[in-house]
This record gives structure tokens, sequence and C-alpha cells, in this order.
């Protein structure tokens, strides 16, 4: 557990992120925090998702107790233990698409920004932007355990047609989520 909370804390560091990021389609913007409930991680290509041990990632999004942020619980499996990574999650008032994510506790000192790329009701796209310790990356996020054959047409769809996310293609691992419907 402790290898994959280091490697998250380096990889969230705020030093080095990028600068602006392309829009993207109208249709990602939403009309309020857009993540509220449960997501999993259903291809990535971060490194930490890529991780040999490392299984089950799984997003909740809770309301918080004020209404500038969101809580977050990022859900895993280390080397088959269950592990959590708690923070907040701020939506940009003025690029709805645009989050900023901050650790809790010791991982307060951290934060990352990420954009919604493309959604659905189904499943979502996420861009990571760039630290100085970690790649920038794309989540495909799903609202149940998997993707079926045509939703998985989709997001390749959309992948292909965006300028930001098409770059990734190659990258992304689709990841084995075998047993983690135990963790619901």
């Amino acid at each position: 557990m402790m290898r994959a909370a280091s490697t998250f804390l380096f990889a969230t560091c705020l030093l080095g992120c990028a600068g602006a990021v392309p829009p993207a389609s109208p249709e990602a913007a939403p009309e309020q925090f857009l993540l509220d409930g449960r997501w999993t991680v259903q291809s990535s290509s971060l490194p930490m998702w890529q991780e040999d041990g490392i299984t089950c990632p799984t997003l909740v999004y809770l309301p918080a107790m004020t209404a500038d942020h969101v809580d977050d619980f990022v859900l895993y499996r280390d080397e088959g233990e269950p592990a959590v990574i708690a923070g907040k999650d701020w939506q940009d008032p003025s690029d709805r698409r645009h989050v900023t994510w901050r650790g809790r506790g010791v991982l307060s000192l951290f934060s990352s920004d990420w954009y919604v790329r493309a959604k659905t009701d189904d499943w979502m796209i996420i861009y990571f932007e760039p630290t100085l310790v970690s790649p920038e990356g794309v989540d495909v996020l799903a609202r149940g355990w998997s993707l079926g054959p045509g939703q998985w047409a989709a997001v390749e769809v959309a992948i292909a047609g965006d300028p930001v996310l098409e770059p990734f293609a190659g990258q992304l691992e689709r990841l084995d989520r075998d047993g983690c419907e135990d963790d619901s």
C-alpha cells in the first residue's frame, strides 16, 4: 500500500502543471458537479493504474458539507489489500470541465488539474495535466463495473476526434476488473 500511495503522492505534485488545455466539446460541460457517485476506472494511460499489484481503481464523489467542493475517495487494491486516497475536488466556475484535486492529510500539500474531455451518462474521459514527476494522462471511467462493446466503440470515436486525447490512444491500457464487483 505504501508503494502506491507514495507513487500517487509524487504523481499529483502541483509543481510542473502544464498551461492551458484546448477546450473540449460543449457536450462535456456539466450543469452541476458531474462526478457525484461512483465511477470505475476502465482504461488508463497513467502509470499508477498500470502498475503490477494495483487493481480495481474506483472513484467515489460525495457532496461535501460546503457547496464549493466535493469529497472524493479513490478506492483500489494494492497487492490484494484495500487502499484509499482521500481528497477534495473543486470545479472551475469559468470552465466547468476543469477540476482541481487536492489531497487530504499529508497529501494536502499536493494537487492536480484535470479536464472532462467527453462524457455520457455511462462513461467519461478525463485528461490529467503533467507534473514534474508524472506524465500527462487519460482515464476512461464508467458508471458501472464495465463498458459494453458499443460503449467502447463510442469511447474510441471520442478519443480519435479530440486533439488532446488522440495522442494517448496507443497508451491506454484496459484494466483487469475481474473480482472488483466484490468491493461494492
